[in-house]
């Protein structure tokens, strides 16, 4: 018997070649745009393009961050945005590798003394007076903004200076406040003051943004916009974006992940409802007391472990969105921490188990001190035995117990209230806690 199998290869031994064609050696540049051409055999397996630099008189070539490269058409032309202000103002020579899928590498040749001369943004803000309320200078993106304010905003700062040969022309430069939604002008008055190159403008607000006077009817994302005209009749245009957000988030859902008796701390985890500045902060409290701060994540999830006090803890916790607003807090989770005793519970779920939430059951985690019998009883209100349950059980370990409902035998309870015993026996003590638990289908 014989089998023959085979496979068709191509050799690439090539590397692509291409060329810079903008800019130019020895221009100077402001924006971020580099263009190279594909000089080879049109090359169709191109993988990755990078921008390098090299500052005047060093010898050692870096790749430029946050850079973009258009997708590689064989024959044609490739863009390359990056971040220019990476760099401070000064002489470099840039060059651009390409490696195929083969891994073939190759450099087009550098252009040399290229001039990086940037436009600056040195202030831009939204202020109460004097105090700033928010940072706007690196919100510069109309669909992710970074910035999130609330409370009053009375007057916006921005100075910037320009790039290129020539000087501000104070009298055509202008400052607008948009919102984003509509394209309205916010009404106001602007202010400016050029110096060369660089210029200040300062926007009042009129009328101002108030929560106090708006209610919530201003929340939205806005758009600052700078205009400025040069001598030379060259515009530059500078755009700032931030939410105004004066609307509280709902607080979050909770629950105990996991409560460790013996070093007498309690995690918790839980979700935060959507707003309109993610993602939110969850501040814990216990007995009113705040304990610590984290971020929700992406999703909304969140978990913080804290640490707790000897005897009751009521537990809540509330929300704290980018723009500053506080929700309510929630309602308590009590757990009670008393590290001396044998035994100590908590209720991972609700004590009620709700109409269409029968296949979640009642929860209880348990801790114990030292080596113990454990024994969970349950009992209806006239003291008829309901369920019943016996272990042995290691101190120090997080043990589950979940009730779904049922008595001994299998058959779901009627609703009701039930009474939850749990006691544990040990060589040297015992203890016992005792509970109400609800049915309620």
């Amino acid at each position: 018997n014989a089998a023959t199998a085979a496979a068709s290869l191509t050799l690439d031994c090539s590397a692509p070649t291409a060329k810079i064609i903008k800019p130019l050696s020895g221009s100077t540049i402001s924006g971020p745009l580099f263009v190279i051409e594909d000089t080879g055999a049109a090359d169709p397996d191109v993988e990755s393009i990078s921008l390098e630099y090299q500052p005047s008189g060093e010898i050692t070539w870096t790749t430029c961050e946050n850079q973009s490269p258009d997708t590689w058409i064989p024959g044609a032309t490739c863009a390359i945005d990056w971040d220019s202000s990476q760099l401070s103002d000064g002489l470099y020579s840039f060059r651009v590798s390409l490696t195929d899928w083969a891994g073939n590498s190759s450099y087009t040749g550098p252009v040399n003394e290229l001039r990086l001369d940037n436009e600056k943004v040195r202030v831009a803000t939204l202020n109460e007076g004097g105090e700033v309320r928010g940072d706007i200078s690196a919100s510069r993106d109309k669909f992710d903004p970074q910035a999130f304010v609330g409370g009053v905003i009375d007057n916006v700062r921005v100075e910037v200076d320009i790039a290129g040969a020539f000087a501000v022309d104070g009298g055509l430069t202008t400052l607008t406040v948009l919102k984003v939604k509509d394209g309205s002008a916010q009404g106001g008055a602007t202010s400016v003051v050029a110096s060369g190159k660089s210029v200040q403008l300062r926007f009042d607000l009129d009328p101002i943004l108030d929560p106090e006077e708006d209610g919530h009817t201003r929340d939205g994302e806005y758009e600052v916009r700078v205009q400025i005209r040069d001598v030379g009749g060259i515009s530059h245009e500078f755009s700032f974006f931030f939410v105004y957000d004066t609307t509280p988030p709902s607080p979050p859902d909770f629950h105990i992940e996991d409560y460790d008796s013996g070093a007498g701390t309690v995690t918790i985890s839980g979700t935060t409802q959507p707003d309109a500045s993610e993602p939110q902060e969850v501040e814990v409290f216990i007995n009113g007391e705040s304990k610590g701060v984290t971020t929700a994540d992406d999703t909304g999830e969140f978990e913080i472990e804290v640490a707790l006090v000897s005897g009751n803890n009521g537990i809540q916790v509330r929300a704290i969105d980018r723009a500053g607003n506080k929700s309510d807090k929630s309602s308590s989770i009590s757990l009670e921490h008393q590290p001396e005793r044998l035994l100590a519970i908590v209720f991972r779920s609700s004590k009620v188990m709700k109409r269409g939430s029968g296949i979640v059951p009642v929860k209880v985690v348990y801790y114990l001190s030292q080596a113990a019998t454990v024994k969970i009883r349950i009992y209806n209100l006239v003291g008829d035995l309901v369920f019943d349950w016996e272990e042995q059980v290691a101190p120090g370990e997080e043990e589950e117990w979940s009730w779904p409902g049922k008595n001994m035998y299998g058959e779901t309870v009627n609703n009701g209230v039930y009474i939850l015993r749990i006691s544990a026996q040990a060589s040297s003590e015992n203890d016992t806690v005792t509970k109400l638990v609800g049915v309620l289908r």
